[in-house]
This record gives structure tokens, C-alpha cells and sequence, in this order.
């Protein structure tokens, strides 16, 4: 069965966990639409280089993959018109030419009827699309009129050029890019941090006993099939509820470490005491000297009247000396 602690653990980082999966969400991170799509509305929007950036990045990424050539020749497709639609002419063809290297049948229903004829050239150079054939034209007779009266010939001036039609060139917009919210994440790490702090490491801390001061320890040893009950006064102290040094009144001195409801110290001659916090003011165990024999022991904070499961004896012989 889990522990309480271990239980407060699982559930803090659950909870982590699920907060920085809602943080990723909600700015987006996750992509839901599909690439060419975005590339579309980022063409349809003015965007122009960041639908050329997403588009060679589809590209790169799908390429290599067969089932995926008819969406590579669809975002060639997409780039050159791009391209077009910009006014940069050498890399039309190009990329024309890739959509039909990639996936030689593609065909999309365009309504740019100026960049229809520019796909329609590329597939007729590589062979694909055919020249339509214009239909002859049948002049039909012109009836002779009258030669008009002569009259003086208009001289044109030089400011008299014909208009030739331009294609525009839109403007490029640039879209301005998401910036990673760094704050906000350091923000969230550095709360987090002092959840765990608190939630996990200060609680495990509290729910440790507290066994710093004086304590009346009464035990008995079985050596040699004798009985040696005995008591001593030991004071723990430390800069911490969890560990730190003890003396008896006889003049031993060890280390001690708490965690949770569990107890250990041990004599610098290597007898060691384990057991179980009970109370505030009761604990009890056994113990294990430095020749192997064994024992048992119970001990109340000094000055708590408190129950004992060792006789009182004027023996003295806590094994550490």
C-alpha cells in the first residue's frame, strides 16, 4: 500500500504536469491545423514570407515520405504561386517544374487565368500538356470605301508612348512571430518549485516527530541467555528534526536520524538502536550491539510521566562504553 507521502508526491506532479500541458495549449503551441492549410490563409492574408518559410519547411519535412508526394506537389504548387503573385519569375518555373517531377498527373483547378498559362507552359516544356492549337481566323471581305480627303498628317509628339499593362506587385507583409512567453515559464518553474517546497519537503519535514531534548531510555539485552535490563538519559540535539548528535548521562555520544515515524541512532562504537515514534513522547525498539548481541527498549520524554514495558533497575549498561 502507498504511503501518505508517496501519494502527496504522485499527486503534486500530477498536478505539475497538468498545468504545464494547459500552458502549451493555450499559446498554441500544439499544431491542430494542417500545414498547407496555414500556408493558404497566411497567402490568401498578404503574408508572404512566412507562407514561403512554412511552405519550404513542409516541403523538407514530407518529401522523403511516398505516400505524402501529391501533398509535396501541392505545396511546390502553392510556392510557385507565391512566387508569382511576388514577382520573383525564376523561381515560378522551378517550382512548376517540381510539382510535375513530383507527382507528374497533379492537377488544380485555377482561376488565376495569368498563372494557369505559365502551368500550362511548363507542363507543354516537359512534355506533359499539350500546345492548344489556335483556330484559324477567316477574314471576311472588306468593302472598299471612298478614299477619304487629304488632310495634314498628325505628328505625334514624344509624350505620346503607347500604355502597356503592368502586372502589380503587391506589397510583402511581414507577420510578426510569436515570441515564446520565457517570463511566464520561468514564472510558473520558480511557483512550482516552492510547491514542491513546501507541499513535499517541509510537509515530510512535519510530519516528522521532533525528538530533540531529553529522553528517560529503558532497555534490556540478551547476552549469553542473562537478561540485563538498565536505564540512561539521552539528549538528542541537532539543527534539524530529521538527524543530529545525542549524549547519555554516561557519557556516550552517536548520531540519530529520524524519517517519518522511524527512529535510528547509533554509538561511535557501533551499537545501534532502531524502532518506531509513537507518540510525542513514547518510542520503543530494539537494538543490536557491536558483539551481535540483541535487546529491546522503550523510552518517554524526560519529565512526561509515560508508560514503560521495562522494569526500572539500578543496573546501568547501555552497551556503549
Amino acid at each position: 500500500m502507498l504511503s501518505r507521502e508517496t501519494i502527496r508526491k504522485i499527486g503534486i506532479l500530477t498536478v505539475l504536469l497538468f498545468g504545464w500541458f494547459s500552458l502549451s495549449t493555450s499559446f498554441g503551441y500544439a499544431q491542430e491545423e494542417d500545414e498547407l492549410l496555414q500556408a493558404r490563409k497566411l497567402y490568401q492574408q498578404g503574408y508572404y514570407d512566412d507562407a514561403i518559410t512554412m511552405l519550404i519547411e513542409c516541403i523538407n519535412k514530407l518529401k522523403s515520405i511516398v505516400a505524402q508526394k501529391k501533398k509535396v506537389a501541392e505545396a511546390f504548387y502553392l510556392l510557385a504561386k507565391v512566387y508569382f503573385t511576388v514577382g520573383e519569375d525564376d523561381k515560378v518555373d522551378t517550382n512548376l517544374k517540381k510539382v510535375f517531377e513530383t507527382y507528374p498527373t497533379f492537377s488544380k483547378e485555377e482561376t488565376d487565368l495569368e498563372f494557369k498559362d505559365r502551368v500550362d507552359q511548363t507542363k507543354v516544356k516537359m512534355g506533359i500538356g499539350q500546345v492548344v492549337q489556335k483556330e484559324p481566323v477567316v477574314e471576311e471581305p472588306v468593302q472598299v470605301e471612298p478614299e477619304p480627303e487629304k488632310t495634314q498628317p498628325v505628328i505625334k509628339t514624344d509624350t505620346e508612348k503607347p500604355v502597356v499593362e503592368k502586372r502589380v506587385i503587391p506589397k510583402v507583409k511581414k507577420k510578426k512571430k510569436k515570441r515564446f512567453p520565457i517570463l511566464l515559464v520561468l514564472g510558473g518553474l520558480a511557483v512550482a518549485a516552492v510547491l514542491v517546497y513546501f507541499l513535499v519537503i517541509k510537509k515530510s519535514e512535519d510530519d516528522g516527530y521532533d525528538i530533540r531534548g531529553s529522553w528517560n531510555l529503558n532497555f534490556n539485552w540478551y547476552a549469553k541467555q542473562v537478561e540485563t535490563p538498565g536505564n540512561v538519559v539521552l539528549t538528542f540535539s541537532g539543527g534539524s528534526s530529521s538527524g543530529g548528535t545525542f549524549v547519555s548521562s554516561g557519557s556516550a555520544t552517536g548520531t540519530w536520524t529520524v524519517n517519518g515515524t522511524q527512529i535510528r541512532w547509533v554509538y561511535s562504537n557501533g551499537t545501534t538502536y532502531t524502532g518506531t515514534i509513537q507518540t510525542e513522547i513514547y518510542m520503543s525498539g530494539t537494538m543490536v550491539d557491536f558483539e551481535g548481541y540483541t535487546g529491546y527498549w522503550s523510552a518517554s520524554r524526560a519529565g512526561v510521566r509515560s508508560r514503560s514495558v521495562i522494569p526500572h533497575s539500578g543496573v546501568f549498561e547501555d552497551r556503549a562504553n
